[in-house]
């Protein structure tokens, strides 16, 4: 039997994945914490350490939370475990080959806008790190050979890559 994503199995995916939130801080989100600001939909969440930031919201992030609840908590009744337990029947439904955390969906958001070409500083804004050390634990592109910054040095004085 497939399985069968509810509105909210969405929105926790959304907001873990899509935002990069924590998933106790994706635990916490109520509708009344999403607002305008300068043309952009966001979401006011209160950090680790309890500092309250603005994260802003994508267009996929919008859709795929658009059959959350109007008023109260976005996923009602879903504590850490059972998100664990969501997100985990939803990497064995994909057929990972491993077990799926709603870590990982943080960390995909990492590794993904890294591999799209956002800068280390942007994606450490959007996971809400103190340190770009932090981030940097995500950046598995770094190793790579082809993406070097001895060629982008080059290209910038005028030689060869």
């Amino acid at each position: 039997a497939s399985l069968r994503l509810e509105p909210c199995h969405r929105a926790l995916v959304a907001l873990c994945l899509l935002t990069g939130l924590r998933v106790s801080e994706a635990l916490s989100v109520q509708a009344e914490h999403f607002r305008d600001e300068a043309g952009h939909r966001v979401l006011v969440v209160t950090s680790k350490g309890g500092r309250s930031d603005l994260v802003p919201m994508s267009p996929q992030a919008i859709r795929l939370l658009s059959d959350s609840p109007s008023e109260g908590f976005l996923l009602p009744g879903i504590d850490r475990f059972k998100a664990s337990r969501i997100v985990g029947a939803i990497g064995k439904e994909a057929n990972l080959g491993r077990p799926l955390t709603p870590h990982d969906l943080r960390h995909g958001a990492a590794t993904c806008a890294l591999e799209a070409g956002e800068p280390l500083h942007r994606v450490q804004q959007l996971l809400r790190h103190a340190s770009p050390v932090t981030t940097q634990r995500y950046d598995h592109s770094r190793d790579r050979l082809d993406k070097s910054a001895a060629y982008g040095l080059a290209r910038a004085i005028g030689g060869e890559a």
